[in-house]
């Protein structure tokens, strides 16, 4: 009936349409055409062929949620500041779950991005529209990604002194561990505060003359991201001489100083008596010069210069001495005989010291 209004009859009577092909469908969903094609006949059988008509039309409907839209991410390991770089958008995960009417793909615009949380757990939200091939939208759709800083701080602890003098049995009680010296030279990737943990007793090895105190850490950051198995050091030796006087040597030794120095040998262990260890190791004397003789026969001195060392070669300069000449003289062949004097006169006679006898005047 529509198809034949606007046609008439020269004769005024009815006229009627009929249809003389197959309805024809050309364009897209965004814009269609359905053409039919027919004849107009009057009531004598006059007929107008080649008449067509149109309908014209397009999708126009937003595209539906009709299956599970995607959850997003987890686990992401990132800072909150680089989340949405770590776990960026995704068109084609935003899409999932929403179809078009007519069975076209559909596609996801993102029109903003949010972030919140924290370093430790920080949220990226995404909302997007979704869009069909015919430009239908449906908009304020959203998904979210999660993550959270799951590295461990990094570096090298610059804790630690090395040169201290102390024995090994004394050299652990000189330190405590330092957790916030232990901290330093380490970073957080999130530029967050690190702090040092210890995780075992303090360990000395070594020697006195070598030792190390070791202590072991951990380091963790703020979101509990730990870096295990961290050590510093201290190290030190003994570098004290031994203190004391030697016990050597002898006094009131009778002998001409001309032959004092061959009546004694240096005797390190004599020497190295009387001195001690500070750690209470071993001492030992080193003859470091010649004796040396000096004085008068009456009062002489043999020295002997001298190191006292312990393990560790800590050295302390000494010496010790001996000596003196206590002989009194032998018989002397001095005098004379048949001196012609009275008795009386015996004033007459002088001593002569250095012959040793009486001269008569």
């Amino acid at each position: 009936m529509a198809a034949a209004g606007g046609y008439t009859d020269i004769c005024g009577g009815a006229v009627t349409a009929v249809e003389t092909g197959t309805e024809v469908v050309t364009g897209t969903d965004c814009a269609w055409t359905v053409t039919y094609t027919f004849s107009v006949l009057d009531a004598c059988g006059n007929i107008l062929t080649g008449q067509t008509y149109t309908h014209t039309g397009s999708d126009l409907t937003a595209p539906t949620l009709t299956g599970v839209p995607f959850a997003g991410t987890t686990g992401t390991n990132a800072c909150m500041a680089n989340a949405a770089t770590a776990a960026p958008f995704s068109g084609a995960s935003a899409i999932l779950g929403y179809t078009d009417n007519c069975g076209a793909a559909v596609s996801a615009t993102l029109t903003g991005t949010s972030v919140a949380g924290t370093n430790c757990s920080w949220t990226v939200t995404y909302t997007f529209t979704i869009l069909d091939e015919c430009l239908n939208s449906l908009p304020g759709q959203t998904y979210a990604n999660t993550g959270s800083d799951q590295t461990a701080p990094t570096g090298a602890s610059t804790a630690g002194s090395v040169g201290t003098n102390s024995c090994m049995a004394t050299a652990g009680g000189l330190f405590a561990f330092d957790a916030v010296v232990a901290a330093g030279g380490y970073t957080d990737n999130c530029l967050g505060s690190v702090t040092a943990v210890e995780t075992g007793t303090e360990v000395v090895t070594g020697t006195d003359c070598a030792w190390t105190v070791t202590y072991t850490f951990s380091v963790q950051d703020a979101c509990g991201n730990i870096l295990p198995g961290q050590t510093y050091t201290h190290t030190g030796s003994d570098q004290t001489a031994p203190t004391g006087a030697s016990t050597a040597g002898s006094v009131g030794t009778n002998s001409c100083m001309a032959t004092a120095g061959g009546l004694f040998a240096f005797d390190a262990v004599a020497a190295a008596g009387g001195y001690t260890d500070n750690c209470l190791g071993s001492v030992t004397a080193v003859e470091t010069g010649t004796e040396v003789v000096t004085g008068t026969d009456c009062a002489w001195t043999v020295t002997y210069t001298f190191s006292v060392q312990d393990a560790c070669g800590n050295v302390s300069g000494q010496t010790y001495s001996t000596g003196s000449d206590q002989t009194a003289p032998t018989a002397s062949t001095a005098g004379s005989v048949g001196t012609n004097s009275c008795m009386a006169r015996r004033e007459d006679v002088c001593f002569d010291a250095v012959s040793s006898r009486r001269i008569y005047r």
